[in-house]
Order: structure tokens, then C-alpha cells, then sequence
């Protein structure tokens, strides 16, 4: 028969290895001389030197069983990070309770392992499990790190084998498998075992189990199997602190919005279509409105905001604002000027006689961006100003229609029929 508690030097050291001091029968730690006594404390000294407590960080939800009396049918969490909500660790409906001695105190444990369940597949349809859910508050998110777990058995006719298993949908789809098959045959025949505390298990490899938001429960299982009794338990518990614990971090859901392309001034020609684009990240993503002048624009609610035909009515400011959840980011304003160039005939000659070539035109320009180009033949020659704002065409024929163009410097133009 195998018994873990028979070897009080291995015992205590595979309990200060684990990170932690198990509640023992024993007043002191047996160590049966001074070598031996400096060895474990060298050891000791580099176990938290390199922190190899397996308890000691990042623990977001767990159970201290120290005051049960192990016949419980539910315990709630002793350890819950503020967002998250509680836990209850339960067990399926193929187990009950234990009671008399094979309830151990200190533990949470189940009897009721079938005789028949010899593989994982049938423990699974006789639903013999213990089982916890760890749900995060809205606004949050939840990555796993890390499971660690204390092993009991009651005889050696309690189950030996156990699968963890996780879903995130309560078991409605079958669950997927958290490392490989566990083999525990270590046993006790009175309540007074403190168990085994197992390898700590690495959960961060599971991308499943990594940025869970509100929404999304996170179920986890132990499923237990090979039993030759079923009055026999299979409990977890009897350590000093923590006997089931789940390692990792709780973060906001949300990022808030950061500009990451911001919108450019424009100038452009009356009439001509201008757009303004802006981006930012986020997540969620963030949605965006547009602002004219700091005045939220109807409909403008897409990264990119165009104005079709605009005038100089629509000349002003504009900007994006982003929000999410996490907070809201308005972008750095864009000015918009829209050019009309306006012409007017300053000054005109006629020709002296009906078959002369001497009439003239003096045009002026305003409005727009200068310096101005001027044509009188609808913009197929252009020629500067004569002047700041001015040109003058002289050798005009008479009954003929002169069409003058004015175009300043970003090719914006208007139109005179003369």
C-alpha cells in the first residue's frame, strides 16, 4: 500500500517546494540532523529568491477549504478579483457528497466515482466531475495564466486518473482538454492527509483562454475516473492557504481611442468635391462624427467625410471625434477654404471704326488665390496680370464674343462672355 505521509523529510520538502507549508499532525518539520536541515534551508532561501511559489502571483480567483468540513455540495470562492464576479465550485450529477470518515475536512471532495468509468469518455457521460466557472464584470477582461490544484484520495480504491477540461459554453459543445491525463495513486486511509500538491498547470498557452470578456463564461472541469469503490473520495484541499487556485490577470476591455491619421487643410475650387479623412485605434472600434466649426455634422459618422460641391459657404474648421467605451479623442482641426475667384470687367474701349481692331478690355480679379491667370479666348492662351489683380487685352474685334476666363493659382476659374 502506498501512503504519502510516511515520509516526513520528502513530504515537508515537496510542500516547501510547491510554495507552501502543509498543515501537518507534526509539530515542526522532522529533519533528522543538521546537514540535512541546511540543505532544505538553501533550498527554501532560492525558492523565493527565484520565486517558485506556485501561489504567490497573479492568483485572480480561489479556494481555501481550511474551513470546510468536506461534505459541502457547493463553496463559494475565498479569492475573487474585484472584476470579477464569484465562484462556485460544484460537482456534476453523477457524485454526492461525502460523509463519515471519508469526508475530509479542510477539502471539497466527492464520493459516487463509478466502478465502470475506466476512460475519460465515460466519465464524461456519467458526469463525474468537479467543476467552477470564472466569469468576468462587463467593462473587463480575463486572461488565464496558470491552475494549481491539490490532490486527495481517500483509499486506494478512489479514483487514480483526471483530466481537466475547459469550455466556453458551459459544456453545451465538448470540452477541450487543459494538459494531459493526470495519474494520482497516492492515498490515506485516515482524514489527516494533507494530499499532494500537483505540477501547476500553464493556462497562457491557450489562446481561448486569453482577453474573455464580459459575455463569456469560462466553465472548468475535473473529470475523474478508475475507481474500484464508489464510497471512496476524491477531494481537493488540505494545504495551508490556497487549494485550488487560478493564476492570471483582469484587465479593462476597452482601449480607448488614440488618433492615428489626422485630417489636412484644404483648399480647393468652388464647386469641386474635398474630402477629409481621419482614423484612430481602439477597441472596441471606435465610432467617429464629424464637426464643422465644433458642431456635430448629421450623418458625417464614417472615417472619411465629403463635401460634393462646396462653396464658400462651407469654408470653417473641421474635425473627427472618436469614442468607444474606453473614452472618447477628437482629432486636431482641418481648415477648409473654398475658391471662387470673381471677374469683372474694370474698363473697356471700344474700336474707333466698324472694321478696326483696336477695342480693349481691362479685366480684374478678386477672391481666390493669387497670383491670377487670364484668358480671353476661354482658356486656351492664358497670360499673367498686367498688374496686381489686372490684365488689359487690346487689339479686340468688334461683333465678336470674347470669353474670359480669370484662374488663380490653384486652377480655380470663373467665366465672363464679353
Amino acid at each position: 500500500m502506498q501512503n504519502n505521509s510516511n515520509n516526513t523529510d520528502t513530504y515537508h520538502l515537496e510542500r516547501i517546494f510547491s510554495g507552501k507549508v502543509a498543515k501537518s499532525k507534526h509539530p515542526g518539520i522532522n529533519i533528522r540532523n543538521k546537514a540535512k536541515w541546511h540543505f532544505v534551508s538553501i533550498v527554501l532561501m532560492l525558492a523565493v529568491m527565484l520565486g517558485f511559489s506556485q501561489y504567490s502571483f497573479g492568483q485572480i480567483l480561489a479556494w481555501d477549504f481550511t474551513s470546510n468540513a468536506g461534505t459541502e455540495t457547493t463553496v463559494n470562492s475565498t479569492t475573487t478579483n474585484t472584476n470579477l464576479n464569484a465562484s462556485v465550485i460544484s460537482k456534476g450529477p453523477g457524485l454526492s457528497n461525502p460523509s463519515g470518515a471519508n469526508a475530509f475536512t479542510g477539502s471539497f471532495g466527492a464520493i459516487g466515482y463509478s466502478t465502470g468509468t475506466t476512460t475519460l469518455a465515460t466519465a464524461i457521460t456519467a458526469q463525474e466531475y468537479l467543476q467552477f466557472t470564472i466569469s468576468v464584470k462587463a467593462g473587463f477582461k480575463v486572461s488565464l495564466s496558470t491552475l494549481n490544484a491539490n490532490f486527495l484520495r481517500s483509499t486506494n480504491n478512489a479514483p487514480n486518473s483526471f483530466q481537466w477540461q475547459y469550455s466556453l459554453d458551459a459544456f453545451g459543445t465538448a470540452g477541450v482538454n487543459i494538459g494531459s491525463t493526470i495519474s494520482y495513486t497516492l492515498y490515506t486511509t485516515g482524514t489527516a492527509s494533507n494530499g499532494t500538491a500537483q505540477t501547476q498547470i500553464n493556462l497562457s498557452s491557450i489562446s481561448a483562454l486569453q482577453n474573455v470578456v464580459n459575455g463569456t463564461n469560462i466553465t472548468i472541469r475535473i473529470y475523474g475516473w478508475g475507481a474500484a469503490n464508489t464510497g471512496s473520495t476524491f477531494a481537493l484541499g488540505k494545504l495551508s492557504g490556497n487549494d485550488l487556485a487560478i493564476g492570471g490577470t483582469v484587465i479593462s476591455a476597452y482601449v480607448a481611442p488614440a488618433v492615428t491619421l489626422q485630417p489636412l487643410n484644404q483648399t480647393v475650387c468652388q464647386g469641386t468635391g474635398v474630402s477629409f479623412t481621419a482614423a484612430a485605434s481602439g477597441d472596441p472600434v471606435p465610432s467617429v462624427q464629424w464637426q464643422r466649426n465644433t458642431i456635430n455634422i448629421s450623418g458625417a459618422t464614417s472615417t472619411t467625410f465629403t463635401i460634393p460641391t462646396p462653396t464658400t459657404s462651407d469654408n470653417g474648421s473641421y474635425r473627427a471625434v472618436f469614442t468607444n467605451p474606453g473614452g472618447s479623442v477628437t482629432s486636431n482641426a482641418a481648415a477648409l477654404s473654398v475658391n471662387a475667384p470673381l471677374a469683372s470687367v474694370a474698363n473697356q474701349t471700344n474700336i474707333t471704326c466698324y472694321t478696326g481692331n483696336n477695342g480693349t478690355i481691362t479685366v480684374s480679379a478678386s477672391g481666390g488665390t493669387t497670383p491670377y491667370n487670364f484668358s480671353v479666348d476661354n482658356g486656351t492662351n492664358w497670360l499673367p496680370a498686367t498688374g496686381t489683380d489686372l490684365r488689359l487685352f487690346t487689339g479686340l474685334l468688334p461683333n465678336t464674343p470674347y470669353r474670359i476666363r480669370v484662374r488663380d493659382n490653384i486652377g480655380c476659374t470663373s467665366m465672363i462672355i464679353q
